[in-house]
């Protein structure tokens, strides 16, 4: 799944928001994906260990954004943020944006059943957040001749 297309960069915490002013959203996603909850101990390249731990980073962010990382915060111990609200926001204005999508030539329940198992969660809580999403939005993507008008 790439989150990236939903993703906004005001939806990170401060930390992601400070490394992805500095690597790019992208390079950044992949370092909370492979290192997002943990305190990383960014080299300064000084030694065999920093080199080793200069390598890790370059190989989950490449060399360009390591380069980077390293030289705003090589010794001292950086804290990548696991995201994990945002990373849902994003995750489910993906869901919904694939149920408008695919709705049009698909029945509901089919397209939810595909989401469940593309997102590997239960149908159930595909319906609830699709649920989430205000009634305005979802009835603009129903059909006119399906469509019945609200009581107020």
């Amino acid at each position: 799944m790439n989150l990236l297309p939903a993703m906004s960069e005001a939806a990170l915490p401060a930390a992601a928001r400070e490394i992805a002013a500095l690597v790019g959203l992208p390079k950044t996603l992949q370092l909370v994906e492979r290192l997002g909850g943990t305190t990383f101990p960014v080299p300064k390249r000084a030694t065999k260990v920093g080199e080793l731990r200069y390598f890790m980073l370059a190989d989950v962010v490449g060399v360009e954004a390591a380069d980077l990382l390293c030289r705003h915060y090589g010794g001292t111990n950086l804290y990548v943020p696991r995201c994990a609200e945002a990373l849902r926001k994003a995750r489910d204005s993906e869901i919904v944006a694939t149920f408008d999508r695919e709705t049009k030539e698909k029945s509901a329940s089919a397209v939810v059943a595909e989401l469940a198992l593309r997102y590997r969660l239960s149908d159930r809580r595909i319906w609830l957040i699709l649920k989430e999403v205000p009634v305005l939005a979802v009835m603009e993507h129903i059909k006119p001749a399906r469509r019945q008008g609200r009581l107020l």
